[in-house]
């Protein structure tokens, strides 16, 4: 949790107070369907905790954006996750959209996101790294020059104009893997999954932007208790 709110700390500006909360039920991490709906009632529950604590917007650290659309229903203050953020700050920067991801286990997942968002087409291809979340928490480090590899890989092969990481356990990675494939002759944006979507969570807080109650009606009545 430390190496996070480290990694993320320069991105936003000097008068936001981050706070970080680790769910205390379900799995430690998203890589796949079935974890992304056993996790999801906790976070419904840590964003309501949230806003009663009186903060201004939530970020959900999980590229899948583990519990966001059900929690946009209820709360009133803005609420993010990792993909949708970051694939629309990388069509700011480019056309051809890279996925490296950790494991072939989420690439159906992931690949419906870019059809759930209408940008099926902007989306260059997916390329695994086969790495768990678990080993990038552990060593970090390590998984830079593998990284690395499949970021050539998706520019080489597949076209990638912008490269997203997919998957928010990839920690202080984008920065460095930027920089060698900018070294390499390959000057494409790496973007931070972590830092871009709390970034766009400031934007929108700055703002006085939060969900539409179009899109996302409120709940009527009492919100629920939750229990697996």
């Amino acid at each position: 949790m430390d190496s996070l709110i480290e990694s993320v700390r320069q991105t936003v500006s000097s008068d936001v107070v981050l706070s970080i909360e680790a769910l205390d039920r379900g799995l430690p991490s998203i890589e796949g369907r079935a974890d992304l709906a056993i996790n999801q009632a906790s976070v419904m529950e840590a964003a309501l905790r949230s806003q009663v604590a009186g903060f201004d917007g939530v970020f959900v650290s999980d590229m899948d954006m583990c519990g966001v659309e059900a929690s946009r229903e209820l709360v009133g203050i803005p609420i993010v996750g990792g993909f949708a953020a970051n694939a629309f700050t990388a069509m700011m920067l480019g056309r051809k959209l890279g996925l490296v991801t950790i494991s072939t286990r989420v690439v159906p997942m992931q690949a419906d996101h870019f059809r759930t968002y209408g940008i099926e087409a902007n989306l260059a291809g997916i390329r695994v790294a086969e790495v768990s979340v678990a080993e990038l928490i552990d060593d970090p480090a390590s998984a830079i020059d593998l990284v690395y590899q499949k970021c050539c890989d998706a520019v080489d092969l597949d076209g990638a104009e912008v490269i997203i990481l997919g998957c928010t356990g990839f920690i202080g990675i984008a920065g460095p893997v930027g920089l060698r494939l900018a070294a390499s002759g390959r000057p494409v944006p790496v973007l931070d999954p972590n830092g871009v979507a709390l970034s766009y969570l400031e934007l929108l807080v700055r703002h006085g932007l939060r969900q539409s109650r179009l899109a996302y009606p409120s709940r009527p009545g009492q919100i629920p208790h939750f229990h697996f």
